[in-house]
């Protein structure tokens, strides 16, 4: 009976670490997606993204946990290159992009 019940928890346990990997990574995509979506919308070329969870420049102290910072390298249609970070997230539904540019860039 010991076996059962250790089995149960172990099972409810990756049951639940499942559904927090799959949670997690609709979550991600949904602002991979978004951050597509503005440099779409500015005509711009994504050459680099890297989610930051640190060091997230001009938002380490204002990102909420429910934003996702990225540092970007963009490529405009003049062929002109910057750099800087990107925040993305959700108020009410609705997408929130935050955009501050590295200075020189």
């Amino acid at each position: 009976m010991e076996k059962s019940y250790l089995t149960k928890q172990v099972l409810g346990l990756l049951a639940v670490v499942a559904v927090v990997l799959v949670v997690s990574s609709l979550y991600s995509l949904r602002r991979r997606q978004l951050l597509r979506n503005w440099a779409d919308d500015n005509g711009l070329e994504i050459l680099h993204s890297k989610a930051r969870v640190f060091f997230c420049g001009p938002f380490t102290w204002s990102s909420l946990r429910h934003q996702t910072v990225y540092f970007i390298r963009v490529r405009d249609k003049e062929g002109r290159e910057r750099t800087g970070w990107v925040c993305v997230g959700y108020s009410s539904d609705e997408p929130v992009i935050q955009v501050r540019w590295k200075e020189g860039s």
